[in-house]
């Protein structure tokens, strides 16, 4: 079967529901069915369904790029994933890959893992999915396309859940997203039924084979601003979700032993995603727009300052924020209800608009709440933070050049294809993760035979390569050997200081700059009354609650 070429971009092909379907990206418009069956399944006699080799290569270069992608990072309750029974990990889609491998280092378990058809056949990432045994599923937004047949689709995505429900009633953990995509939207949106399929066919084989029920955990995935480098990350796991299995599900279990997808019974599906849909939500924003989570944010940092907090941590900032969302919920509407009816009325509407209103105001200066000193109004400028930002621009200044060397042409690169992909903004950090894991392992072999050559010219000699030269230990092959391995940890060193300890630094100037020039424009004198407002009125309900 020759590649299937679909339509790019926006078309207005709408789903079943009336729903747009995702719009797809250059690499997704092309389905090569006959490579997808070609897909090998996972072994699940080993400790890795994947290649042992490449998968903790895999886990070590991501772990790394993670430590550089990521101001700070945090994971909290990954104690609550058991280690004697497979995991079913659960989150919103809104970072594309990066939502999945902030997790796989902190998961208990190796993966099995599904993915769009394109990710096994990328011409990157697809080398990582195949020896990660990464299984492809074709989506509603190729099939309605034309990608593949009803048939084919039924067929190549039946395989995959099964292989998926056996790897992870084998003890193996899953991530899946029941988006089915990655979107842009400040909230859930229709929660497809896959990941529920594959809950009830694993925990129906599990019992089969008398191993212990798959546990379904809910993650949630807080960045505060998803498509920048060195952005802040807590990723949340929560409590473990009850699911119960009907009887007609668990008699199936002896009918998944051969190699046939055989669908659960719909009630089983539909109360695993009605429960999926319900404990994520309370772990997504929630809000009907972007705006009106971070005002949500802003009133968060101005009500810790009446607990004497002067600053809170990413995490603390996410938890203060759904505060304010459930009083939001309460006295507004959820963004559902406002999407049908808009918004109630309330006397708390004022509050929460200037709070919108306030937070777009530092949002245009790619500021937040964080920014609010002690007294709840706009901080001035630090020169403490200034001087001892300092050394880390001059560190910065003297290694640019050799960071130039080392990775200047796939920085540039993916600055580029991060700016201009068709893949959305969602897609903006998967293309720096991309170019963090590919540099070592593609682009330093061949820069550090150019610094040896480099090394070499400058000293004047050559190796010896006849056996008939005076040797000397400069002349020497093996030395030269030497000189290009130390260049991986050296390189490795230049981009850990250039894109966390200096880069940081010049941000944290930055940053002060961008305080003291929203300070004095008639947006800093705006933003000042606002404040004044919220402040006040923060305080007429902190007391209200029995605070004093």
């Amino acid at each position: 079967m020759s590649k299937k070429k679909m339509s790019i971009g926006k078309d207005g092909i709408t789903d079943k529901y009336g729903e747009e379907l995702p719009e797809l990206s250059k690499h997704a418009s092309v389905l090569e069915y006959e490579k997808l069956l070609d897909v090998k399944p996972p072994d699940f006699s080993r400790k890795t369904p994947g290649s042992p080799f490449w998968t903790r290569l895999a886990y070590f270069v991501t772990q790394q790029s993670i430590n550089l992608q990521f101001k700070t990072f945090e994971i909290s309750g990954k104690e609550k994933m058991s280690t004697d029974r497979g995991n079913l990990t659960v989150c919103w889609h809104t970072n594309g890959i990066m939502d999945v491998m902030p997790i796989i280092n902190h998961h208990p378990n190796h993966l099995v893992v599904g993915g769009r058809h394109d990710l096994v056949n990328h011409p990157i990432l697809g080398f990582w999915a195949r020896r990660l045994a990464v299984q492809p599923v074709v989506r509603q937004a190729e099939l309605i396309r034309g990608g593949c047949t009803k048939e084919e689709a039924k067929y190549l995505n039946g395989r995959s859940l099964l292989r998926l429900s056996k790897g992870i009633s084998s003890g193996f953990g899953g991530i899946l997203m029941p988006e089915g995509t990655s979107h842009q939207n400040s909230h859930l949106i229709r929660l497809k039924t896959g990941p529920a399929r594959v809950l009830t066919s694993a925990a129906t084989i599990a019992s089969f084979e008398g191993k212990l029920k798959p546990n379904l955990v809910p993650v949630g995935m807080h960045f505060r601003k998803r498509h920048l480098f060195r952005t802040d990350i807590w990723i949340e796991c929560c409590d473990p979700v009850e699911y119960k299995l009907s009887q007609e599900l668990l008699d199936m279990g002896s009918k998944y032993v051969k190699e046939e997808w055989i669908e659960p019974p719909a009630q089983d599906v539909y109360q695993v995603r009605d429960l999926l849909r319900e404990n994520l939500d309370q772990i997504t924003p929630g809000a009907i727009n972007w705006d009106v989570y971070r005002g949500w944010r802003l009133l968060g940092h101005l009500k810790s300052r009446f607990e004497n907090k002067v600053s809170l941590s990413w995490r603390e900032e996410v938890v203060y924020a759904r505060e304010w969302r459930k009083l939001s919920d309460e006295c507004i509407g959820t963004h559902l209800e406002q999407k049908e009816s808009g918004p109630k009325e309330s006397e708390h509407m004022e509050l929460f608009l200037k709070a919108e209103e306030a937070a777009k105001i530092l949002d245009k200066k790619n500021l937040d709440g964080s920014v609010v000193d002690i007294k709840g109004e706009l901080s001035k400028v630090s020169w403490k933070n200034i001087f001892e930002s300092i050394p880390g621009v001059l560190l910065g200044i003297i290694l640019f050049p050799f960071l130039l060397f080392s990775s200047g042409l796939i920085m540039a690169l993916c600055y580029y294809l991060g700016n201009v992909t068709d893949e959305g903004e969602d897609a903006r950090t998967s293309v720096h993760y991309v170019g963090f894991i590919t540099t070592p392992l593609i682009i330093w072999p061949f820069i550090s035979i150019l610094a040896v050559y480099i090394l070499a010219v400058f000293f004047g000699v050559r190796p010896a390569i006849t056996g008939l030269e005076q040797i000397t230990l400069f002349h020497s092959i093996p030395f030269y050997m030497i000189i290009w391995a130390i260049m991986f940890p050296l390189f490795w060193l230049i981009n850990v200081l250039s894109f966390t300890f200096c880069f940081d630094s010049i941000n944290t100037i930055y940053t002060e700059y961008k305080i003291y020039t929203l300070g004095a424009s008639n947006n800093g004198k705006k933003l000042e009354k606002l404040l004044k407002y919220l402040n006040s009125t923060i305080k007429e309900l902190y007391n209200q609650s029995g605070h004093n």
